[in-house]
């Protein structure tokens, strides 16, 4: 058994190396095996002999000091949010943080959003505002909902040349499908290099059914540029 369950960990654990991203909630898969081979150190600490009663303290000890790190460490947000949502609440601590500065950047997007498209009409995000599609109520237009899958570039800088691989090429054909199909009226640019990218058929197609509208964003640094639909 502590073999099978050290396999299965040790096969989650490689599973996600190999997508090349290192994000802590990227491993929770290992999380299930760990938390069974953990129990069955600690059932059998209690079941060693009365000689080892030093030796399971010891352990125990360590254990405790482990445990009493991550807890600080990885779930202080964890009580802070949990404080506010009983108490209802915004807290001071709670403000400086930069999920807080996004929460008040989505809700100021959707609201102008709202009146541009409407409830339930299809709209397309040219990066990472996934937030905003759910609090506007309104339906991504791509089944590509990150644009990453058609420029071969990433959030955290990994990069792969669109132009050597037939799966970023086909991306952005579908990518433009989705968007001749859908008509959305408003896609929303929110890294600002829509029409700058080296692969430029989706840039191309934009350009030419769609007209730049403003900008719209609590974040002067963070504008997220506004596309119309050209009336035909």
């Amino acid at each position: 058994m502590d073999l099978t369950l050290s396999l299965w960990g040790g096969i989650s654990f490689v599973a996600a190396f190999t997508g090349g991203r290192f994000f802590g909630h990227y491993f929770i898969q290992v999380l299930p095996a760990l938390a069974l081979l953990g129990a069955r150190g600690v059932r059998t600490l209690l079941d060693g002999r009365d000689g080892a009663r030093i030796k399971r303290r010891v352990v125990f000890a360590f254990l405790v000091l482990l445990f009493a790190v991550g807890l600080v460490r990885f779930h202080g947000r964890t009580a802070v949010l949990a404080y506010e949502t009983v108490t209802g609440i915004r807290t001071n601590t709670s403000e400086s943080w930069g999920m807080t500065e996004r929460e008040r950047e989505a809700e100021f997007v959707t609201t102008r959003l709202r009146g541009m498209a409407g409830e339930g009409e299809p709209i397309y995000i040219w990066g990472y505002a996934l937030d905003v599609y759910w609090r506007s109520r309104c339906r991504p237009a791509s089944r590509y909902l990150l644009p990453y899958y058609t420029t071969g570039r990433f959030l955290d800088g990994a990069t792969v040349d669109p132009d050597y691989d037939a799966f970023w090429q086909e991306a952005s054909s579908r990518l433009i499908e989705d968007l001749k199909r859908e008509r959305p009226r408003v896609i929303l640019d929110v890294e600002a290099n829509l029409m700058s990218q080296s692969n430029s058929e989706v840039g191309d197609f934009v350009r030419d059914n769609y007209r730049r509208d403003g900008e719209i964003g609590s974040d002067p640094h963070r504008p997220f540029l506004v596309y119309r639909l050209q009336e035909q």
